[in-house]
């Protein structure tokens, strides 16, 4: 099933992270949410991923004003890939990232 709230796909008749029971399931081009790394190793993602191609939304975890006050280093940026290059995606993290929890749920297919 696909929340299109959090775009996040999982296994059950409730979201895991928001709980709604309005889901819906996954289209090949709905956004789905990949992974949320540190921002020192968001540019390796991108990198792998557009060599991959396989098309991806980064966000920023904090506002522009915020990180340039805080500081780059405790900036977190989130990875959106469409649903249809969600598995194929997912195993790239898991290379690249093989012993850290990157996803944002345990749930998540």
């Amino acid at each position: 099933m696909y929340c299109k709230k959090c775009k996040i796909v999982f296994e059950a008749d409730r979201c895991p992270l928001c709980g709604s029971k309005k889901l819906q399931v996954p289209q090949p081009d709905d956004l789905c949410f990949l992974t949320e790394v540190d921002q020192i190793w968001s540019g390796m993602l991108e990198d792998v991923l557009q060599q991959n191609e396989i098309p991806n939304l980064k966000q920023s975890t904090m506002g522009a004003g915020i990180a340039l006050k805080a500081g780059s280093m405790l900036e977190r940026i989130r990875f959106y890939v469409r649903y249809e290059d969600f598995s194929k995606a997912a195993e790239l993290v898991e290379e690249l990232f093989p012993s850290s929890d990157v996803s944002a749920c345990d749930d998540c297919v």
